[in-house]
């Protein structure tokens, strides 16, 4: 269930203190002054655990250096269907709350590094590929504890400009069960501007539209494991591009891939329309654009009955004030709750 609190726990809360504003000098001096010594006692019992805690998570590699490391020097690969099927298998095991060793290993015979990082002061898994064998397979966090029901994917990362980052913002600042960030360039040689929708497309490296992709497999894996649960994918659109005069004036166009959107949908398109100082609009009863009809995740879920997808094209002002404001990104994480929690 996503949600406004960025903090998640006391020990998380702690590192953000530097020692000019540490409560251990007040305590003692209150100690020293009569006050109760259970007092100073209770405080160092908390205290000084979550001490321990901020020097144990500084020592863990930074999730966004590894980020940047896993987005550099990939030339996607086809996966084989053997491989789709046990990264699948190992996706649903994460989404389902496994952190066992055993799931370590399984994910290095992939290709894959599983480990701890530290994102802004709080602990999670970040699941990277070996620097070998960068084949555009993605990126994605976890969090320490499984929770929630819902997933963020932004597949256009490179292309659809700050989503990569607002997606980040929104796993740090929400509570989200998994994030997934593409690795490659949407097109092979990105200035190019040839785009189909065949499968063996050799210019298309687009992890919204490849089928047989790690994003294909999470996706799969997702609805599985969260039949109920919402794969939220953020996308970017250029006002000037669009053709009709609905989606040029709108800031943010809501669909689910179907021509039917489910109520929750309708429910979060209201209360966007009330939190947000944007044009926000639901496919396709207020706009005909961008209805995501294309999006192989919205392809798969409607597929299998599963109602969980959420397509958000932004537009360019929106996706810069969301990347600079915090207040923003909390009206949308607090529609998300709203709306299907």
């Amino acid at each position: 269930m996503p949600s406004g609190n960025k903090y998640h726990s006391f020990h998380e809360v702690t590192c953000y203190f530097n020692s000019s504003v540490s409560p251990l000098p007040w305590i003692i001096d209150q100690f020293q002054t009569g006050i109760a010594a259970v007092i100073l006692l209770t405080a160092l019992s908390i205290v000084l655990p979550a001490t321990a805690f901020c020097k144990n998570i500084d020592r863990l590699p930074d999730a966004i250096n590894l980020f940047k490391t896993a987005r550099k020097g990939g030339v996607y690969k086809t996966m084989a269907e053997a491989e789709l099927t046990v990264v699948e298998s190992l996706f649903k095991r994460m989404l389902s709350g496994d952190r066992s060793q055993e799931l370590f290993q399984a994910w290095e015979k992939q290709g894959f590094t599983l480990s701890k990082a530290q994102l802004e002061g709080r602990e999670v898994f970040a699941l990277i590929e070996k620097p070998e064998q960068k084949q555009g397979r993605g990126f994605y966090l976890f969090p320490l504890v499984a929770s929630g029901s819902t997933v963020l994917m932004m597949p256009h990362g490179f292309y659809d400009l700050h989503t990569r980052v607002i997606g980040q913002y929104f796993f740090e600042e929400g509570l989200f069960l998994a994030a997934a960030w593409n690795t490659v360039h949407r097109n092979k040689y990105p200035g190019q501007i040839k785009v189909t929708h065949l499968d063996d497309d050799p210019w298309r490296w687009d992890m919204a539209d490849l089928p047989n992709t790690c994003f294909t497999a999470f996706t799969k894996a997702f609805a599985q494991t969260k039949p109920q649960g919402h794969l939220v994918q953020l996308h970017g659109f250029a006002k000037e591009k669009r053709k009709s005069k609905s989606a040029r004036d709108s800031d943010l166009i809501l669909s689910d891939g179907t021509e039917s959107p489910q109520k929750e949908l309708f429910t979060f398109n209201d209360c966007l329309k009330i939190k947000l100082p944007f044009m926000v609009r639901l496919y396709p009863g207020e706009t005909k654009d961008l209805g995501a009809s294309e999006n192989i995740s919205a392809r798969i879920l409607n597929s299998i009955g599963h109602n969980g997808f959420v397509h958000m094209e932004m537009s360019l002002n929106l996706r810069q004030q969301l990347r600079s404001s915090m207040m923003h990104r909390q009206a949308v994480l607090n529609c998300m709750n709203t709306s299907w929690e």
